[in-house]
């Protein structure tokens, strides 16, 4: 039996949450079932809580060690684990713990002899070159159609830990050919934003080109780096955590970028724990982003993966593109005004003025074509037929009419379209909004 881990892993044995646990280990189960799947997993022996950062983590050890657990101690001048354990994905126990074992990204205990298992199913065997899509996305559409959203989570982290894998590596191999990931220098050339400075007037009088489309950013990017254009995407970021929720396996555009390129390369150097990814932190600015007009431009980001429908495959030819990083309003109040809904008057002008901050960055990087979405409109809970509006009004403010050649909204009305605040999904209002 083994248990797989992820980015930070405590690892507790089930023998030690019997003995300390009030009720034992069948009461923290169900003190925890809505965790059971998702951080937490569980085998024979073992407990893993994992996804955590730092923080988390040393708040869980000081729980643990409340019910009378012990965490380190030392023993002939040697720090060591003892009733528990805090394991790295990549580099196994922090510290010296002599009742587990370790191998590649699972860990089992010392006293179970069985075979060790490395991800169910094959699907991917610890080498990347045996990653098998087509079965990857079997599963997924099994777990889809019957609504299993642990299971959907599961197997989105499972492509993440994979990507993490390759980014450290700098390379996989497909069909027999190993594939260089050239990470060249996109961590340092990142550059981080607290309010962009405003833009002068283009002197071109051509107008800018406007389209709404129902296709995957990232791919509409990529075809037209390739029709000449130089692309900006929008990240629709998370303002608190880079990556967004992409350690719990969502399902929204920032953590479907981070699990398809090298994102974590630029925006994880931002946070406190960058070193667990051998990324140095950087020491002049952190998250959270500038609530009001706070950004990251990424410049060459490596795409290695293919899109969620096709199952992440991995890319026999990956492409560079830059990348605007801005997080919309979370959860704005909104109101249903004329038949749509529309965000609170009070939280007009902050919402477009971090319209501006996506232009002003993407302008001051010389891109004459961005590729934005439905900015806030699924997860976040904002109504697009406003939003597109705002877009509008912005585009023809005198700073930034004729800025760009071409903007495209490449939209993808997903789990969370249909929703109360975007009844229409998010398509429809984008598109009657910029062919009006």
């Amino acid at each position: 039996m083994a248990v797989g881990l992820e980015y930070i892993s405590l690892i507790v044995p089930i023998e030690k949450i019997e003995q300390y646990y009030p009720g034992g280990f069948e009461k923290y189960k169900n003190d925890h079932k809505q965790s059971i799947g998702g951080s937490i997993w569980y085998d024979d022996y073992l407990v893993r809580d994992g996804a955590m950062s730092n923080y988390d983590v040393g708040r869980l050890i000081r729980e643990w060690e409340s019910y009378g657990l012990k965490g380190v101690v030392e023993i002939d001048g040697q720090k060591q684990w003892k009733d528990l354990c805090v394991v790295d994905y990549f580099g196994g126990a922090t510290l010296p713990c002599f009742w587990l074992k370790s191998k590649d990204s699972s860990v089992s205990h010392i006293n179970d002899d069985s075979k060790l298992v490395i991800h169910r199913n094959n699907l991917w065997d610890g080498k990347i070159s045996l990653f098998k899509p087509i079965e990857w996305l079997k599963l997924f559409q099994v777990a889809s159609d019957a609504n299993d959203k642990l299971e959907l989570r599961k197997l989105r982290k499972e492509i993440f830990q994979q990507t993490i894998q390759i980014v450290k590596q700098e390379e996989y191999s497909l069909d027999g050919e190993d594939i260089q990931i050239d990470k060249a220098t996109i961590t340092e050339e990142t550059v981080f934003y607290t309010n962009p400075e405003r833009l002068s007037p283009t002197q071109s009088d051509t107008p800018t080109k406007f389209a709404v489309i129902e296709a995957d950013c990232i791919e509409t990017s990529q075809l037209l780096e390739k029709s000449g254009y130089s692309v900006c995407m929008l990240n629709m970021a998370n303002r608190q955590n880079p990556g967004g929720g992409v350690w719990s396996g969502a399902g929204a555009q920032e953590e479907n970028l981070f699990r398809r390129s090298n994102m974590l390369l630029s925006l994880y150097q931002y946070i406190d724990y960058s070193n667990q990814y051998g990324i140095q932190q950087n020491t002049e600015h952190s998250y959270p982003l500038n609530r009001e007009s706070g950004g990251i431009y990424t410049k060459d980001a490596t795409i290695f993966r293919g899109s969620e429908k096709n199952g992440y495959c991995l890319l026999k030819n990956p492409f560079k593109l830059s990348v605007v990083s801005v997080p919309a309003i979370n959860g704005p109040k909104i109101d249903l005004i004329n038949r749509y809904y529309r965000i609170t008057k009070e939280l007009i002008e902050p919402s477009k003025e971090k319209i501006r901050t996506i232009l002003r960055i993407g302008a001051l990087h010389h891109h004459d074509c961005l590729v934005l979405s439905a900015f806030g409109c699924g997860a976040f809970r904002n109504p697009p037929q406003h939003i597109a509006e705002l877009f509008k009004e912005v585009f023809e403010e005198p700073e930034f009419a004729n800025q760009f050649k071409l903007v495209v909204f490449s939209i993808i009305d997903d789990h969370n379209a249909w929703r109360d605040h975007n009844p229409e999904g998010n398509v429809i209002p984008f598109k009657r909004v910029f062919s009006s």
